[in-house]
């Protein structure tokens, strides 16, 4: 499995520097994963949002179920993880 390491240059440039829509859609799941791990620098989450959002729709129906998938993982790791003790530290 690739990890944040291994795929942080990408996050940074695909389809901007280097790569097609077929690459990236291969990367993303994994990608997204490491976001929602924490593994991958919050930083690539708008870049990365971005250049998923202007496509996403377009994409085939068969893939929807991905994406379902992605959300309820994120949504389930936000639920487990919060409140964090970095959330209130500041207070």
């Amino acid at each position: 499995m690739l990890t944040a390491a291994a795929l942080n240059p990408y996050a940074w440039n695909g389809l901007y520097t280097w790569g097609d829509v077929e690459e990236f859609k291969h990367y993303l799941p994994r990608l997204l994963e490491l976001l929602i791990l924490e593994e991958l620098d919050d930083l690539h989450a708008p870049s990365l949002m971005l250049r998923l959002g202007v496509r996403w729709q377009t994409w085939m129906q068969d893939q929807a179920g991905s994406r379902h998938w992605h959300r309820r993982r994120m949504w389930r790791q936000t639920l487990s993880s919060y409140p964090r003790d970095v959330d209130g530290a500041w207070i």
